[in-house]
């Protein structure tokens, strides 16, 4: 009787033990954010962020068109998606461990002998039906802290594919902009050249008409050929982006063109800041290094429950000699309670690794968060900056435009020489030039504070405070 209670207190005192996960409790690292983002006023104002109809407000059907086709067929993307199926077997494999393995197995033997007196020959037969179960009791919570590490690498690996989807749609509408943009450019050029090559034609009748100079004649000749050497690189540029876009929407970059019709057809959609903590939940890097942070958590768990004993329960029935007809049955259950006694500090070693690793990505995270308040308050800046440059530039153009006309005015009627429009064509097409990439700039601006504040809107999950 005495033996008796003694088991069943130590049985009471494993289960006592069992109760407690090894599982550290999980807190959100504390980020240092600001209560708001003050570099635009009118994006700060906002209290949403980015609205999930983003790209359709730039009112281009074939920037709509393109990103969906992205999203459909985009290689890497696939391949997020694969490694979000991965996750998905790792979580069911250690769910699986939670559960008791059975398995059955038939065997039946014969034999036969002779004696040695005669010529009999005896035969004999065995046979027996067999189901067994086997149940690793989860003292310790090692397999249930195994359990929610796959479901937290299960949910930042789903964050991951969302941060390549993201990084996507954006890379998609940067190459479309950079595209026509480029095709501006192009416009701009040739016409100046147009403009160029008409002065010179002027500038040869003059020198034949006796009003001109030999030397005015090479100047123009030489400002012609220095807008036409602009153009093969604007070519290329326009070229490579094109195959670069193709790419990113799963098409051969053969043959691949696009249809718009320069900045101008399109519209820059302004974006709401929203709070900086909203950021927390809506950026998806975020999220993904978060839930990272939880699976190293339950790493330390299940490391931890390592240094504990083990408890397995077997449990077997069957019957022998089903088919000869003499059918005995039997059943047996056992259980098994292993420690390791000596491993020369590999298992304390691994809880220190886990534990490192635990405190890496949480500095880890914290790093991230940072990241992201800088890219915000960068496009924020970038935002006012650039409406202002586009601004200056524009009334740049204006004045460089009628600084030509009026110098050439002057050049025809023999009151300035050439030097002046000379300079005005160079200040007019820098002017312009500079102005279509402002304009980029603008549009580039928007699809950068449109990524940094985490997409069209935040993405479902569950609380990380919930998953410990």
């Amino acid at each position: 009787m005495r033996r008796q209670r003694t088991a069943l207190l130590a049985c009471f005192g494993v289960w006592g033990i069992a109760a407690c996960s090894q599982v550290p409790a999980y807190t959100r690292p504390a980020a240092p954010l600001p209560d708001r983002f003050v570099e635009n006023e009118t994006a700060a104002r906002s209290a949403a962020g980015p609205e999930a109809g983003f790209w359709e407000r730039f009112e281009s059907p074939e920037l709509l068109a393109l990103m969906q086709e992205a999203l459909q067929v985009n290689h890497d993307l696939q391949a997020a998606a694969e490694r979000v199926v991965q996750a998905q077997a790792s979580l069911g494999r250690a769910h699986s461990e939670l559960l008791p393995t059975v398995g059955a197995s038939v065997g039946g033997t014969g034999t036969a002998t002779r004696q040695l007196s005669g010529d009999r020959l005896r035969t004999a037969y065995t046979d027996s039906v067999q189901m067994t179960a086997s149940y690793e009791v989860d003292l310790f919570k090692a397999n249930r802290a195994g359990q929610m590490s796959a479901e937290a690498t299960l949910a930042s690996t789903e964050y991951a594919r969302q941060v390549v989807a993201l990084s996507l749609q954006a890379s998609v509408a940067s190459a479309y902009l950079q595209a026509l943009a480029i095709q501006d450019r192009l416009k701009i050029a040739e016409s100046n050249l147009a403009a160029a090559e008409e002065l010179l034609r002027l500038v040869e009748v003059r020198l034949e008409n006796g009003a001109g100079t030999a030397l005015e004649l090479v100047q123009q000749r030489t400002a012609v050929l220095t807008i036409r050497s602009t153009l093969p690189g604007l070519r290329q540029s326009l070229a490579e982006t094109l195959h670069g876009l193709s790419i990113l929407v799963g098409r051969s970059p053969v043959g691949f063109t696009i249809a718009g019709d320069g900045l101008a057809s399109l519209q820059v959609p302004g974006v709401g800041a929203g709070l900086p903590v909203a950021l927390l939940e809506r950026r998806p890097d975020l999220k993904q290094a978060e839930y990272a942070l939880i699976a190293a958590h339950a790493d330390v768990g299940a490391a931890r429950a390592a240094l504990y004993p083990s408890l397995t329960l077997t449990a077997s029935a069957g019957a022998d000699g089903v088919l000869s007809g003499g059918t005995s049955l039997f059943a047996q259950l056992v259980g098994s309670l292993t420690q390791t006694l000596f491993d020369s500090g590999r298992r304390q070693a691994q809880v220190d690794l886990s534990e490192a690793a635990c405190r890496e990505l949480a500095e880890t995270y914290l790093q991230a968060v940072l990241t992201a308040l800088q890219e915000v308050q960068d496009s924020l800046v970038a935002t006012t900056t650039n409406t202002e440059t586009v601004e200056l530039l524009a009334d740049t153009a204006a004045q460089a435009r009628e600084s030509l006309r009026l110098s050439r005015l002057r050049y025809e009627q023999g009151a300035d020489d050439l030097l002046a429009v000379l300079d005005s064509q160079t200040s007019l097409l820098s002017a312009e030039d500079g102005l279509v990439q402002a304009e980029l700039a603008r549009f580039l601006t928007a699809v950068n504070l449109f990524k940094a504040l985490g997409g069209g809107g935040p993405k479902a999950a569950t609380s990380p405070q919930e998953s410990l």
